[in-house]
């Protein structure tokens, strides 16, 4: 798991995994914060078993959450290959170092 964080863009990248891109789609997220605003996770949202989060940090440091929207990619296999949002600045102090990375 990687992040980056694109300053002329105002994008955080949250990498699972590599691989070839197969699908590309926006969709909201909810960015799970920490007290100090950095971000410890991104829920995908789903039902059930279906329901998938990304943690960076343990679900403990958790205190807010905020609706972003975002660009998911996924691989041929389905397995998401990283998550992108812009406004990171701001919603998830993207531009500082993330102390669960």
């Amino acid at each position: 798991m990687a992040t980056s964080y694109d300053g002329a863009s105002d994008t955080y990248r949250v990498v699972c995994q590599t691989g070839e891109i197969h699908q590309r789609f926006q969709g909201n997220v909810d960015l799970l914060l920490d007290s100090s605003g950095h971000l410890v996770g991104i829920d995908l949202g789903g039902e059930g078993f279906q329901r998938l989060v990304i943690m960076l940090g343990a679900h403990e440091n958790v205190v807010s959450q905020r609706r972003s929207p975002a660009e998911i990619v996924r691989g041929r296999d389905g397995q998401v290959l990283y998550v992108a949002f812009s406004s990171a600045r701001t919603a998830a102090r993207g531009h500082e170092k993330n102390p669960y990375v």
